[in-house]
């Protein structure tokens, strides 16, 4: 089951993340054009996925999860919008009442995630197998699948899911700074983010937790001028650099048994 669910979790990154674009994100909870456009590209993902590591069922699996994926967006939508209706707006045009949402429609299609692979291992006897082609390409470079695979899901929990979560959370909390192009910060800002929670990964990998200090350090001394200055930008930097830390955590902890 576990090497199921991981091929699971790299679909729904995949599909809910890298493979969705902010236009389609923003569009989806107001035209039916982009959520169909959305299902769609997520159901690719799944496939994707299963078809570098098959087996009976495969299919039917990939059509599950994408099945259950629907459900729990349309949900969403429809409790977002009548949210929003209570509160008086038709819709929800700051986005406060979908940053709320978006933890507890992530928790949901991770339960899902879970259900789908449960059933599927246990009740259908699924038996996940690599291909041909990934059982030869980590042969090749001395690597187990199973551990390859589990490298390769951190790696992209830490790339641009960990990047939306962490600007989703501290939305409310951003400060204004004066004389900062606030769309400049933010590139460069999740750049450095993800390239500072893959450089902890690996220290975490590697069993080197005293060298994560270094990169938080480091860090810190970039800003040290704005952090001794601003007093609000200090605490919504600390928040920023726990939740990323937490992110690491959070992505090596589920797959640690696997390498």
């Amino acid at each position: 089951m576990n090497e199921l669910l991981t091929v699971l979790v790299v679909a729904h990154l995949l599909g809910d993340f890298y493979f969705q674009s902010e236009r389609v994100a923003a569009g989806k909870n107001r035209r039916a054009g982009s959520f169909i456009i959305h299902i769609i590209v997520y159901w690719g993902a799944c496939l994707l996925a299963m078809a570098s590591f098959w087996g009976n069922g495969a299919f039917a699996v990939s059509l599950a999860v994408a099945g259950a994926h629907l459900a729990v967006d349309l949900t969403k939508v429809a409790v977002v919008h009548s949210i929003g209706r209570i509160a008086g707006r038709s819709r929800d045009s700051d986005g406060a009442i979908g940053r709320k949402a978006y933890v507890v429609d992530q928790v949901a299609h991770a339960a899902c995630l879970v259900v789908v692979a449960y059933v599927a291992t246990f009740r259908y006897g699924f038996i996940l197998r690599p291909t041909v082609a990934v059982a030869t390409v980590t042969g090749n470079v001395g690597m187990d699948w199973t551990k390859t695979l589990a490298l390769v899901t951190m790696a992209l929990f830490v790339g641009k899911p960990s990047n939306v979560t962490v600007r989703m959370l501290l939305a409310d909390y951003r400060p204004t700074v004066e004389g900062e192009d606030s769309s400049t910060v933010q590139r460069s800002g999740r750049f450095i983010g993800t390239l500072e929670r893959l450089i902890l990964l690996v220290f975490l990998c590697l069993h080197q937790v005293a060298a994560m200090g270094l990169v938080l350090t480091a860090k810190s001394i970039a800003r040290y001028d704005m952090i001794a200055r601003n007093k609000a930008f200090a605490e919504y930097y600390l928040l920023g650099t726990l939740l990323s830390t937490l992110c690491v955590v959070g992505s090596y902890l589920p797959f640690a048994s696997l390498l």
